[in-house]
């Protein structure tokens, strides 16, 4: 598709810049923009068949060309992605930053816009402030009202109108109460008695409060002696165990090799690689680090079941198939009620060309978030990746409501200090 129209004139062309906003949207959104300067190809046939004069004519001049005279000595810009042209009087002039103009564009760019050329500065000047734009709408900080993928924060409520007519359905699937009070009042006894408990314990010298709650520390009990008969006999039965032949006998019983590859391990190699990938992102470590930590694997077969491992409908039926053969064991119900969990965040390395990935603020590394569901009888039940550097509690309530085969009655989470109406 070819236009000789910059990208501001569009709205002019469809007497209407919000229809024209909205196509430009959708057709720039997995495009890519070519800007061809000088003369068209229309104009050099022309000249070569001696229809014009030697004089050569730009797209700055074709663009004057057009302009009634009570109008020359106004400036008319012709802005396009990556090149900007202004008519003055007729004569195409370039654009320049004033030497004396102080920009602030980040320390990549400030020695660029701050270069001798001010040609070259200006175009500096415009990929950054592309790219700024390009990262404010990624992150939000910037929206476009009627964009479907970058639109405003206001704009993702339920209308207030619809609110009014669809706010009883809302609750009664929620199964939540019409009246705020109604549910605030058992949390609120809560919090109190919570509190109450907590003032008691200090009276008593159990714990004492500054700037932060401190337990007495607790006196180490005496051994049961039936406990310390049945740790003897557990050791004496199983006897020593290494993990990678504790790991092999579980996949035998769950495959989880075969689910990881899609198919049967053909060799030992493959059925290394793919608790190579579980174990890379696990670790955060490169491909080269753990190809080089386990003997007989290359950093390209790593990397391929990384990808595998990336994978989160395979993953997750994975770890679903463990989290079952784990608690066909009688012994699982000795390590808690089973419908307790608990959910946290951990991030992982990307790549700074995956869409999802931003940067850690800890680690400084670019990176996915993966949130993960435990059991309080040990077993991640769902895992889900997020953007990093958002709010959690979507991700949480999601993990509880899609679990089916297990009832989870309380999900304890980090809220990092904030509350959260969703928890």
């Amino acid at each position: 598709m070819t236009s000789n129209k910059s990208f501001a004139d569009w709205g002019e062309v469809f007497h209407d810049q919000i229809l024209a906003t909205a196509i430009m949207d959708r057709l720039l959104h997995h495009a890519t923009t070519l800007n061809i300067k000088g003369e068209s190809y229309r104009l050099r046939e022309k000249k070569k068949a001696g229809l014009l004069g030697r004089r050569s004519v730009t797209a700055a001049e074709e663009v004057s060309a057009d302009v009634s005279p009570e109008h020359d000595n106004r400036t008319i810009s012709s802005a396009n992605r990556g090149h900007l042209t202004s008519v003055i009087t007729g004569q195409p002039t370039s654009v320049l930053t004033p030497t004396d103009l102080s920009l602030e564009c980040g320390a990549v760019w400030q020695a660029l816009v701050n270069d001798a050329n001010r040609e070259r500065a200006f175009r500096a000047l415009e990929v950054a402030t592309l790219s700024g734009l390009h990262r404010a709408l990624r992150n939000g900080s910037v929206w476009i009202e009627h964009s479907l993928a970058f639109r405003g924060q206001d704009r993702l409520f339920i209308p207030e109108q619809r609110w009014a007519k669809e706010r009883q359905a809302h609750h009664q699937r929620l199964g939540l109460p019409l009246d705020v009070q109604d549910f605030l009042a058992p949390l609120i006894e809560q919090a109190t008695c919570g509190i109450a408990a907590v003032a008691r314990a200090a009276e008593a010298g159990a714990l004492t409060v500054d700037e932060d709650v401190h337990l007495r520390r607790l006196e180490a009990e005496e051994e049961d002696p039936q406990v310390a008969e049945l740790r003897r006999t557990l050791n004496q039965q199983i006897g020593e165990a290494q993990l990678a032949d504790l790991i092999l006998s579980v996949d035998a019983e769950v495959r989880f090799s075969w689910i990881m590859l899609g198919r049967e391990p053909r060799s030992h190699q493959e059925l290394l690689m793919a608790y190579a990938g579980v174990l890379a992102h696990g670790t955060a470590m490169s491909a080269a680090e753990t190809a080089r930590m386990i003997p007989g694997l290359t950093a390209e077969g790593v990397r391929q079941a990384m990808r595998w491992a990336s994978d989160e409908h395979r993953l997750r039926e994975a770890s679903r198939a463990v989290l079952t053969f784990m608690h066909r064991h009688p012994i699982t119900q000795a390590w808690g009620r089973s419908d307790l969990a608990s959910a946290d965040m951990k991030s992982l390395d990307a790549s700074r060309r995956v869409w999802q990935a931003r940067i850690d603020p800890r680690r400084r590394q670019p990176g996915i978030g993966v949130y993960s569901h435990v059991r309080d009888r040990w077993g991640i039940f769902y895992a889900q990746p997020i953007v990093l550097n958002e709010r959690q509690a979507g991700a949480a309530i999601e993990g509880a409501i899609r679990e089916e085969e297990f009832e989870v009655s309380r999900l304890a989470t980090d809220t990092h200090g904030w509350t959260e109406f969703a928890m």
